[in-house]
């Protein structure tokens, strides 16, 4: 009898142990943020994890993603079975700014009995990569032996792109470097080019935003001489400065 007394109350010694270990209570002991980089891409970036220790129940964790510019954050953090939920929230003191920012944010964590199987960002399941940015399959179409509507594995429109119901009998392409638009071309039946517009990205003085597109827009005559020639900022296309020829190539008018 004596001995089963022992035996019973080594089991609630042992359960009550064993209690104690699964209700320790996670923590953040350290969280730092680093805002790397900062352009129009930024969302193509991949969310990921750059960095991950596990020690003695401290999980160090590095993760990158973006978020708006010119913030700070506080962490939290909550584990569901064996997923570690990481997130973030901003600062109540926080004064955002007009554009998206890809952070690494720092993690050292207390508590955990064992590494957590799974890590979700956002409530989405992050994993550590080498590969910088969001990748895709590659699409393409072929139209007259032509490869054309090409996306990269980044997602990024290159080369010659025609609109889907153009297909069959197209007037008019666009060719695209790393998703930019950098010319649009209009043709004739016969092939002819009536009109083309030339696109390049450049920094515009005393404006805000301080960068857009320099436009050149081109018409041709039937025998392919320039007609016209006009060039302008989007932001401004009404402070252009144009130039026009006669059919024999003869500069009419200079500037207007």
């Amino acid at each position: 009898m004596k001995s089963r007394v022992v035996v019973v109350l080594l089991i609630l010694l042992l359960a009550k142990s064993q209690t104690g270990m699964t209700q320790s209570k996670l923590s953040v002991l350290k969280f730092s943020q680093e805002d790397c980089e900062s352009r129009e891409m930024v969302r193509q970036l991949r969310r990921r994890i750059f960095h991950q220790t596990y020690e003695s129940g401290i999980l160090t964790i590095q993760v990158g993603a973006w978020a708006i510019c010119c913030l700070e954050f506080d962490p939290l953090i909550k584990m569901k079975k064996d997923t570690l939920l990481l997130d973030i929230v901003e600062q109540f003191a926080s004064e955002p700014c007009e554009c998206s920012c890809y952070y690494k944010f720092n993690y050292k964590i207390g508590g955990l009995k064992s590494e957590p199987a799974i890590v979700k960002f956002h409530n989405k399941i992050i994993r550590f990569s080498n590969e910088k940015y969001v990748t895709y399959r590659p699409t393409y179409e072929i139209v007259n032996n032509d490869t054309v509507n090409y996306t990269d594995k980044y997602g990024l429109r290159q080369g010659k792109w025609i609109e889907p119901k153009k297909l069959t009998l197209p007037d008019r392409y666009t060719i695209y470097k790393n998703g930019l638009r950098e010319r649009v071309v209009s043709f004739s039946v016969t092939k002819r080019i009536l009109r083309e517009t030339l696109y390049e990205i450049v920094e515009i003085p005393n404006e805000d935003p301080t960068y857009g597109n320099r436009i050149i827009s081109i018409e041709y005559y039937f025998n392919g001489n320039k007609k016209e020639e006009c060039e302008y900022f989007d932001r401004n296309w009404d402070k252009g400065t144009c130039k026009q020829w006669d059919v024999n190539g003869v500069l009419v008018v200079p500037v207007k």
